[in-house]
Order: C-alpha cells, then sequence, then structure tokens
C-alpha cells in the first residue's frame, strides 16, 4: 500500500497541472453550466496559498485580479499572458473570485476555502 501511495505522490509531483486543486475559468461571453467543460486557454491551480495560472496561448499583457470575497483582501497583478505566473494570497477561508483582464475580453473564476 505505501507503495502504491509513494507512486502516486511522485506522479503527481511531475505533472504541475496535478499538484493543487484545478479552479475552472471561463473565456469571455461565456455562461458556466453546471458540469459544463469549457475550451479555456487558461488554466489556473491552488496548492498552499498560491495560484498558478497557465497561459496556453499568448495573450500579451493581461492583469489578474484576485478578491477574497469573505474578508475583502485582493490582490493584483499586471502581467505577460504567456506561460506560467504564481501568485501569492493567503490561505485565509473564503469564497474567491478570479478576473483575468485581457485584450479581447474577461475570463472569470472562482473557487472557495
Amino acid at each position: 500500500m505505501l507503495l502504491c501511495l509513494f507512486m502516486t505522490f511522485t506522479s503527481m509531483a511531475s505533472d504541475p497541472q496535478k499538484l493543487g486543486n484545478d479552479i475552472p475559468l471561463y473565456p469571455p461571453m461565456t455562461i458556466p453550466q453546471p458540469r459544463q467543460v469549457v475550451d479555456c486557454n487558461i488554466e489556473a491551480f491552488y496548492v498552499d496559498g498560491t495560484i498558478t495560472f497557465r497561459f496556453l496561448e499568448d495573450l500579451g499583457e493581461v492583469i489578474i485580479e484576485v478578491v477574497n470575497e469573505n474578508t475583502g483582501e485582493s490582490w493584483s497583478d499586471c502581467i505577460d499572458g504567456y506561460g506560467y505566473e504564481v501568485i501569492n494570497i493567503s490561505d485565509a477561508e473564503g469564497y474567491y473570485t478570479i478576473t483575468i483582464h485581457t485584450g479581447v475580453g474577461d475570463y472569470y473564476g472562482e473557487f472557495s476555502l
């Protein structure tokens, strides 16, 4: 049993997409439906007080805003929307919203801790 757990951990560690909790993001002009799979060129993952964003296409300059709606804490950063970007946030419990402003529209996401 210990060997199986170790193999699972190492396979997750080699794939950055599997290191944290997936945060669904919705592209501009999309109304999310329950259990809907949306083709999105940005992925986001939460792990221990950090959100990692993976940009699958070059979106140019983007502004990322993260807000804890319960505490009012917010984080914002203007970055080059290509590759990976990590934003450090608190681990405070709450309902978090994510808005990513791009030249083609805004992407939205949300998660709870």
